[in-house]
């Protein structure tokens, strides 16, 4: 009997050495095992076994595996008989010859590998019903809900062996092209939660792929999503060339803000706000101080506006009560500029004790000053 003129390549490669030696029941073994690797790869359920991984993987309410289209009555039993025959197979057949003596002749091992041939050619023509874009799409749409329970729903659709693939995909897509605003929020928010769901060794790929694209990327805007993304617990893991780098993206696009207009001017700041949450990692602190001294000493008010909305609750750790930018921050109250007032209000518990009992003299003449203001405006 030529059975290997009948069956697959794939399924012949994988029961050949036993079955030209005559080993008919530890062939046909074989072809189990290629049938399970062939349902786990399509399913993406790399830990289950038997009975479990068929029913996940061909289950008519969610199937992983899909020999019809699963709308009509029709379509289901047949997706239903073809799990139920796998079923019976695996427990007739296989379990059988896995835990007990059994000696198979040729023509019994024929029929049965045949039989395996054909199943097989159902599940390669099958469609898996998961789909890369299908959760991009899913995390870019407009009702992503920021939450945990929806980024949880979202990765229990991911089948764990492609976990890493959409990891990838997800790291592509930000270097490929600046992503809209709405959307990088969105990638943000399911990263942060997703990352953690990787194996240690995909992980740890994963953070090597992102140094590097952190290293030869040119350019700057694209970088700096990327970075946005990554939740701060994961920095330290990024090579200390890349991190380095980014910190003086972050430096010269503050120190540029006071000579740049327009279009460029708002490229810079949607780097610094990318990257802003990276300030209390800092290793350059001291170019990152001065870069913000220049910009309150000779940027527009827009600028230190910015600058006071997206760096300043960071940046109070580098500073001292008796250092230059204190100082500045001192005059600027006492001339009167209303921005940095209105900042105090908002974020006064952020600013250290021995900061604020500098501060504060300046800050109550400048609230006096607006209320005595107030007083002679009122025209009684």
């Amino acid at each position: 009997m030529n059975i290997q003129s009948y069956i697959k390549d794939k399924l012949w490669d994988a029961i050949q050495n036993n079955y030209n030696v005559n080993d008919f029941t530890g062939a046909i073994i074989d072809s189990f095992h290629y049938l399970t690797a062939l349902i786990r790869e399509k399913s993406g359920l790399e830990d289950d076994d038997g009975d479990t991984l068929i029913t996940k993987a061909f289950s008519v309410e969610n199937p992983l595996i899909k020999v019809t289209k699963c709308q009509t009555k029709t379509e289901k039993n047949i997706q239903i008989g073809t799990m139920q025959t796998l079923q019976g197979l695996y427990k007739s057949i296989r379990n059988e010859r896995s835990h007990e003596q059994v000696e198979d002749d040729e023509p019994t091992a024929y029929e049965i590998i045949m039989f395996i041939d054909y199943l097989i050619s159902l599940i390669d023509k099958s469609s898996a019903s998961f789909d890369v874009s299908d959760i991009l799409h899913m995390i870019e749409d407009e009702h992503y809900v920021d939450s945990d329970n929806y980024a949880n729903l979202l990765i229990g659709k991911i089948p764990i062996k492609k976990r890493f693939d959409i990891a990838v995909t997800i790291v592509d897509i930000l270097v490929d092209a600046v992503v809209a605003e709405e959307s990088l929020r969105h990638f943000k928010s399911f990263f942060f939660r997703f990352i953690n769901c990787l194996k240690s060794t995909e992980h740890s790929d994963l953070l090597s792929r992102i140094s590097n694209d952190i290293e030869v990327t040119r350019n700057d805007i694209i970088t700096s999503q990327l970075v946005y993304i990554l939740p701060i617990a994961h920095w330290y893991s990024i090579n200390e060339l890349a991190r380095l780098r980014i910190e003086n993206m972050l430096i010269n696009s503050i120190s540029e803000l006071p000579n740049i207009i327009d279009l460029e001017k708002s490229v810079r700041e949607a780097i610094i706000q990318n990257l802003s949450c990276l300030v209390p990692c800092f290793q350059m602190s001291q170019q990152l101080v001065d870069a913000f001294f220049t910009v309150l000493s000779v940027g527009s008010d827009l600028d230190v506006e910015f600058l006071l909305k997206n760096i300043m609750n960071h940046l109070w750790r580098f500073l001292t009560p008796d250092g230059i930018v204190v100082g500045t921050l001192i005059k600027r109250l006492k001339d009167g500029y209303e921005p940095l007032h209105t900042y105090f209000i908002f974020n006064r518990e952020d600013v250290p004790k021995e900061i604020w009992e500098k501060l504060q003299p300046a800050y109550k003449v400048f609230s006096r000053k607006n209320i005595s203001e107030f007083e002679d405006d009122i025209p009684f």
